[in-house]
């Protein structure tokens, strides 16, 4: 056993070395912009999950997560980040021009395709995750 401190020098590499190999290995969903509350939902659950806690980092990942048309809304951000709460910033942005329209929701149920190939119950899954927890109301 060493007495010059080295041993928890070495620990403290290797936990790093884990930590940094754990954060690599995080695979965010596609980013989802018919519910972006929904998305940093998963987004934020990785993150905990693989004790990502760094702002950089978060703010990296969703980048990286980032279509091309909604990483343009944020471009600003993106190439600008500010010194301090990048990541808080960033979905901040995300969530405010980054939201389907309330009308756009509003089309896209009213001249949906219909079933298709789907169960009802996934039609209905899917029309529900539309409306937003608003109160249906049938005519």
């Amino acid at each position: 056993m060493s007495s010059d401190g080295d041993d928890g020098n070495s620990n403290q590499q290797v936990l790093e070395a884990i930590l940094e190999a754990n954060m690599a290995s995080i695979k965010l969903p596609p980013f989802y912009d018919l519910d972006v509350d929904f998305w940093f939902t998963q987004v934020e659950t990785q993150f905990c999950i693989k004790r990502v806690t760094n702002d950089r980092s978060r703010f990296d990942h969703v980048i990286a997560a980032l279509d091309v048309g909604s990483l343009k809304r944020v471009i600003d951000i993106v190439r600008a980040p500010p010194e301090v709460n990048m990541y808080k910033t960033l979905k901040a942005a995300i969530l405010r021009h980054c939201r389907i329209r309330p009308e756009t929701k509003a089309d896209l149920i009213l001249n949906h395709p219909g079933i298709g190939d789907k169960t009802p119950s996934m039609l209905a899954s899917e029309l529900l995750a539309l409306h937003d927890g608003h109160d249906c109301v049938l005519l």
